[in-house]
Formats: C-alpha cells, structure tokens, sequence
C-alpha cells in the first residue's frame, strides 16, 4: 500500500511539472536576447544561477512574493551559499529512453501519446528535472524552490537538445539550469537551486548518475564541463 501511494505522488507530481513547463516555454518566446559575442552556457547558466542568490538574498523580493515562514527560511539558507564558482559542473542530457524508463518508474503509458507531440513531452521532462530532483527534499524545499528561480533568452543556433547544467557548491544548495531549445534557435535557461543533501558528493560520472537514477532520471548522459 505504500508503495502505491509513493508512485502515484511521484505520477502526480511529474505532471504538475510538466504543466509548468509547458506555460513557462510557451510564455518566454517572445523576450530573446540578442548578444554579439558567444557566451558559453556555463556562462549564461552561472548568471542565471547568481540571479537566484540575489532573490534569495532579497527581503523585499522574498516579502512580494509571500510564503509561509518555514519556506523563507529555506530561502534564507539558499541566499548564504556563495555561488560565483562552482566547484564541479556536470552536463546532463536526456535520451528519449531514458524519459520511457522514467514514465515507467511512475507507472504512465506513453501508448496513447501521438508520435508528433512526443518531443514536446521530452522537452518538458528535462525542464522538471531539477523539480524532480529536489522533491526529495520535502514540500517546503519545493516551495522554495518555485520563489527562488529565474530565466534568461538568448538566441543560439549551434545548440541542438535540451541540456542540463548542475553547478555543484560544498554549501546547502546546488543549482541546476535547463537549456531548452525553442523554434527559431531561442533558447531559455531556467534555473532552479537544489538540495546538497539529496544530490550527495560524487565525484565522477558514474556516481552522480546513479544519485540522478535514485531521483528516477535513469539513463541520462553525464559529462563534466569547465569555464572557457
């Protein structure tokens, strides 16, 4: 019985992430940002992530946005991490096998999915990624988690796949940005902070997929990336 309700809380909450990624692709199209020198996506990802700090460590913004105070104080914690340089960043992308696996793991038929939507429903995956991720770490984290996030849109015609950047810190958080490619080479970072805690401290490859597939993220393709 247990085990039941673990895996339809699990159905539930990837399709509340799917539906926020779904608004927040469709609503971003129109403010691209044009810039005249390449910026590397560890760049653009590690601005997004010091945009976060500066809300977590805003009491006006955090004050406009509400939440109950068991959340500010995640957001508290989130703001005194010290997020201008990483100590590790690894790059995930998801293959379309490893997003069946995961819909499996929750116990959802892709079957009735229309071939022609199925890389829509792929992009949407990875962009709840980090939501998938940090659920582990308890409903006042995923609360946080939805105060404290930002997105950026630029244009870049070399990139190709949604691509996951995890920026890993020795404090309480991480952060995780989501690079989706939308029509026209507009690409929208979005970025999340995540539990150390749950993520743990792996040092290669292999380790930190095996703490993606706990989360239920099997099968992704992990690298390491360094600033250029």
């Amino acid at each position: 019985m247990r085990r039941f309700s673990v895996r339809r809380w699990g159905a539930v909450l990837l399709a509340a992430c799917l539906l926020g990624g779904c608004a927040q692709a469709e609503g971003g199209q129109g403010q691209q940002t044009q810039t005249k020198e390449k910026t590397s996506l560890y760049d653009r990802g590690l601005a997004v992530i010091q945009k976060m700090d500066t809300m977590a460590e805003s009491d006006s913004y955090m004050e406009m946005m509400g939440g109950s105070p068991e959340v500010l104080e995640v957001v508290s914690d989130m703001g005194k991490g010290d997020y201008s340089a990483p100590e590790k960043v690894w790059k995930v992308t998801v293959p379309e096998g490893a997003i069946d696996a995961l819909f499996d793991a929750y116990g959802i038929s892709l079957d009735s999915v229309p071939e022609e939507i199925r890389p829509d429903l792929q992009q949407r995956i990875v962009e709840s990624a980090p939501t998938l991720v940090g659920s582990q770490a308890g409903i006042s984290f995923i609360a946080a988690m939805s105060l404290v996030t930002a997105t950026e849109y630029f244009v870049d015609q070399e990139l190709t796949e949604d691509t996951i950047y995890f920026y890993m810190y020795g404090g309480t958080c991480s952060g995780a940005v989501v690079f989706s490619v939308h029509d026209e080479g507009i690409v929208s970072a979005t970025g999340h902070f995540v539990s150390n805690e749950m993520l743990g401290e792996m040092e290669d490859e292999d380790g930190f997929g095996q703490i993606l597939a706990m989360r239920g993220l099997a099968g992704v393709q992990i690298s390491e990336v360094s600033p250029r």
